[in-house]
């Protein structure tokens, strides 16, 4: 909300200068819109300051590879996990909540699916887009360079699945479940996050992701 304060009323400011009429030409324009946004950019970077340490929110892209667990028996196959996450540091607490979006595809050997095909070289191929809430626990040893945490969140997951061989391609209609998450995980250097998560989304799509992350903003003790 402070944030949302600071560029209200750099806007405000912004529109309400007194300007004669064609004071403001077109060549003026890029050096009058740099002014006003490094201005705002200064304000939201004073108004983030948790005791002069760093910042309250943390924007994290991530990316690793992704197991199926839970699927009938058929064998796993690697796959990929990607995300974004936006966090908020709560002060003078150890925790953090925070939104995450996440897309994992794993696949699993499909020779021995009837009703498909029979053959060594099908797979079927499971997509899970997700959006959920998550709020980690942190703990933090000597100059917070090393903080393991810990975290659990749920959200809403949209499905997907794809049967695959070298002659055709099956694939069905999305659906929708719910996804709870279980992570734990290492933050170095107060930015570089390693983390490691249990997704269940339903069978076929339940998977391990393990993901390397790097958190730009955020920073302070916790």
């Amino acid at each position: 909300m402070k944030k949302l304060a600071v560029i209200l009323c750099a806007v405000l400011a912004f529109l309400s200068a007194p300007r004669a009429a064609g004071q403001v030409h077109v060549r003026e324009m890029p050096e009058t819109a740099f002014g006003f946004f490094q201005e705002v950019g200064r304000a939201l970077s004073e108004s983030s300051e948790y005791d002069g340490e760093g910042g309250q929110f943390e924007f994290e892209p991530s990316f690793g590879f992704s197991l199926p667990f839970y699927g009938g028996g058929l064998k796993g196959m690697a796959g990929a996990s990607g995300g974004i996450e936006i966090r908020y540091n709560v002060p003078d607490k150890p925790t953090d909540v925070g939104v995450e979006l996440n897309y994992t595809v794993t696949a699993r050997h499909a020779s021995d699916v009837k009703g498909l095909f029979n053959r060594s070289s099908s797979y079927c191929e499971f997509n899970a887009a997700s959006v959920a809430v998550i709020c980690d626990y942190n703990l933090e040893f000597g100059d917070g360079g090393v903080v393991p945490f810990i975290g659990v969140g749920g959200g809403l997951s949209k499905r997907t699945y794809a049967a695959k061989n070298p002659d055709y391609i099956h694939q069905d209609r999305p659906e929708e479940s719910g996804v709870l998450i279980a992570r734990v995980g290492v933050e170095l250097f107060r930015h570089l996050r390693l983390t490691l998560d249990g997704r269940i989304s339903g069978r076929d799509y339940n998977a391990i992701c393990l993901r390397i992350g790097f958190a730009i903003g955020g920073g302070h003790s916790r």
